[in-house]
């Protein structure tokens, strides 16, 4: 069985998707970035992933505040975790834009896939990775090394985009298995991974 996730970004060169299978230890087999919505579809027709999990907002009623998001930040509040750069709100000007370019490619891409929400920074905070792997390259390497031991094919992860893809396809793994994960909405399905064995 084939797994999938899509780091998506308003911008076509930092959207990263993955695909991978698990065995004894989870195969990543397939890492793209600089990606516009015909190469997504076309990638998800083709590898077929039982489930697809997208880093964008692909539900909202009007714009404000989710109720999604407000569970995941007391999630982690009650933690007493941070996460940063936070569970962004959906009004600000970058999610609007984002969540407009993520429903696109969720609406097209449900012909094809079971789609899900993630959100992987929050996912990589819960596993208890706290520092900043986004702008820190020693970081980044660091987390690389962190969880190496549950991955073939690590070498293939080059950046924080490629690897925020790698935990939304974790993401859609874990909701396939029922474990490991926190359900933050039921319908059309939003959560994180919390833990990875």
């Amino acid at each position: 069985m084939i797994f999938g996730g899509l780091d998506l970004s308003i911008y076509k060169k930092k959207t990263a998707i993955c695909f991978i299978k698990r065995k004894e230890k989870f195969e990543i087999f397939f890492v793209k970035e600089n990606l516009s919505d015909s190469q997504i579809i076309r990638f998800v027709k083709k590898f077929k992933p039982v489930y697809f999990s997208i880093d964008a907002p692909l539900v909202w009623r009007e714009f404000k505040d989710r109720k999604e998001d407000k569970i995941l930040r007391r999630f982690f509040y009650e933690k007493k975790v941070k996460v940063k750069p936070g569970i962004l709100p959906f009004y600000t000007k970058s999610m609007i834009e984002l969540s407009r370019r993520g429903r696109r490619i969720y609406l097209k891409l449900i012909k094809y896939t079971k789609v899900l929400e993630t959100h992987p920074t929050a996912s990589i905070r819960a596993i208890g990775f706290e520092e900043n792997y986004k702008k820190n390259k020693s970081d980044f390497f660091k987390l690389i090394k962190k969880i190496s031991d549950e991955f073939v094919n690590m070498g293939s992860i080059k950046n924080h985009n490629q690897l925020d893809s790698l935990f939304c396809a974790l993401f859609s793994y874990y909701f396939y298995k029922k474990k490991n994960i926190f359900i933050c909405r039921k319908r059309l399905p939003y959560g994180i991974v919390i833990k990875l064995k």
